[in-house]
């Protein structure tokens, strides 16, 4: 099976360094984004489309799929940016220092009404699981976020969560290739966006 993962375009909290909210729309350069990725991807062959429920992935597919009219796409919950829950429109970085504070890792410690990151990673890895259960010569899109791009990388190579070497940019292309063995194509590309148009605080 070969996947084509493709984080979503800038989001109102992206451009302003908060914690995504649920309902995150994408900004104007977000837009613009997923535009470029759309051409970018205009000649890819896709079987099957999967994304995210939230709307700046939504709306990011939705402009790839203009160029694929007929590709039949599914809308997964489990590969959604992780629930903030209080900490949702907050300056970027709060969940770190209510974690520290608690004496818990970040990774582990779980907002009010909300997720940690090992909540993510696991409803990432069952869809995962699922998608890879019955091989395939399928091209399938995911249309998802930096955390559960990352999530999904660690999981195909079996790394450790050092989420930073991924470096999950907006409108980025991941593609892996998924048999015997795991073999990773094109690592976060972000070519395909103009300087001016990149997202350089996310």
């Amino acid at each position: 099976m070969r996947l084509i993962l493709v984080r979503h375009g800038e989001s109102a909290a992206n451009e302003t360094r908060t914690h995504n909210s649920r309902e995150e729309p994408l900004t104007a350069r977000g837009h613009k984004q997923a535009q470029c990725v759309a051409e970018r991807l205009r000649t890819e062959h896709i079987d099957r489309v999967i994304c995210s429920n939230l709307p700046r992935a939504v709306d990011t597919a939705a402009a790839i799929l203009k160029y694929h009219a007929g590709v039949p796409v599914a809308y997964d919950d489990r590969i959604r940016e992780i629930d903030n829950g209080v900490f949702a429109g907050k300056p970027y970085g709060v969940r770190n220092i209510a974690a520290d504070a608690m004496g818990i890792h970040v990774s582990g410690f779980r907002p009010e009404n909300g997720e940690n990151m090992l909540d993510r990673s696991h409803r990432v890895k069952l869809f995962l699981n699922e998608l890879l259960d019955k091989p395939s010569n399928e091209t399938v899109l995911i249309v998802a976020h930096g955390g559960s791009i990352a999530d999904s990388l660690h999981t195909l190579t079996d790394e450790a969560q050092e989420y930073a070497k991924w470096s999950v940019r907006n409108t980025s292309i991941t593609i892996v290739e998924v048999g015997e063995s795991v073999r990773i194509h094109v690592l976060n590309d972000i070519g395909h966006v103009p300087k001016e148009l990149q997202t350089h605080n996310t």
